[in-house]
């Protein structure tokens, strides 16, 4: 382990659902909704991510959304055929802005499920939703999957000789949550890139605006408590490009955290808090003026040894 970090259990997600008060991922789906400008209402809520499923010997792998380079046409077709076939049960799918493929139905037909993270990992016949309601949601996974089979998206993508998108995953299941009285996080503004953390900027009416917008400033702000999310590394990670993740890294290194170094060495940010998830756990480093160095040093090594954490990630 890195020389000043602490370990802490949970994985991804929910770190990040902690640092604005929530204990789990129950409602995840709805909050990331939220921030891809979809109408929430009280309902349930899931993602319903488009994956593959793929046979090795006596296993079945997932490859999540991330892998397959969905084009919004072909989202747009499969999500119609979606909702053409299970609109007789009380379902409505959608695509948000970010890509996301999200399921309404009734909160009390949710069923509890598994994350997309947690289904990657060992036997995926133990980890499809338990239904709650009258809804069969295994069922379910499998008439979308013969609906995907025989669906001309599928058959043009094979004749281009993409992998097939011939399945869906439930997850992130639960409707908005409820803020608890008294309890709301201290957060000035909210930094990122993704829907979910929109959304959990607009859950506690905090400020949100995109990284980019942060890394183009010269100086950072410290007139209040802010969270960054980064999500550029994630598909690099989950592809396990270990040369794209450094590029990615470097790039990272080279825009932003010098641009959060050169804060700390002019006293304009306090303290600076870098979590870093990983698939069972998280590494937690406090960095302050004083530690600058070692931290420095830290990640400069990180980021030329490109093999590193995405072995680490994994331990």
């Amino acid at each position: 382990m890195a020389h000043g970090a602490s370990r802490i259990g949970g994985e991804w997600p929910d770190i990040l659902l902690s640092s604005f008060g929530l204990r789990d991922a129950q409602g995840i789906a709805a909050l990331s909704a939220l921030g891809d400008e979809i109408e929430v209402g009280d309902h349930g809520w899931m993602f319903a991510e488009p994956v593959h499923f793929q046979a090795d010997r006596d296993t079945l792998n997932l490859l999540p959304c991330s892998q397959l380079d969905i084009n919004a046409s072909e989202a747009a077709q499969l999500i119609d055929a979606l909702n053409a076939n299970f609109a007789d049960r009380g379902l409505l799918f959608a695509c948000g802005n970010s890509g996301n493929w999200y399921v309404r139905c009734g909160v009390d037909e949710l069923p509890q499920t598994t994350t997309i993270f947690s289904a990657r990992r060992g036997a995926i016949f133990e980890k499809l939703p338990q239904s709650r309601g009258k809804l069969s949601w295994k069922a379910i996974q499998n008439e979308a999957q013969m609906l995907f089979h025989s669906h001309a998206v599928n058959e043009a993508r094979e004749t281009a000789g993409k992998m097939t998108i011939n399945g869906l995953w439930f997850w992130g299941e639960g409707a908005l949550p409820t803020m608890p009285i008294g309890l709301k996080p201290a957060i000035g503004a909210v930094f990122g890139g993704s829907a979910l953390v929109g959304g959990l900027a607009k859950w506690v009416d905090a400020q949100f605006a995109p990284i980019a917008q942060l890394m183009a400033a010269d100086t950072i702000s410290t007139a209040k408590h802010n969270l960054l999310a980064m999500h550029t590394l994630t598909t690099h990670f989950e592809r396990g490009d270990a040369n794209a993740w450094q590029e990615a890294a470097l790039k990272l290194d080279a825009q932003f955290f010098a641009l959060l170094l050169t804060a700390l060495r002019a006293g304009t940010l306090d303290e600076l808090i870098l979590t870093l998830p990983r698939e069972r756990d998280s590494l937690v480093f406090t960095i302050k003026k004083r530690s600058l160095r070692g931290v420095a040093g830290w990640w400069k090594n990180l980021t030329q040894k490109n093999h590193s954490f995405l072995e680490s990630s994994l331990a």
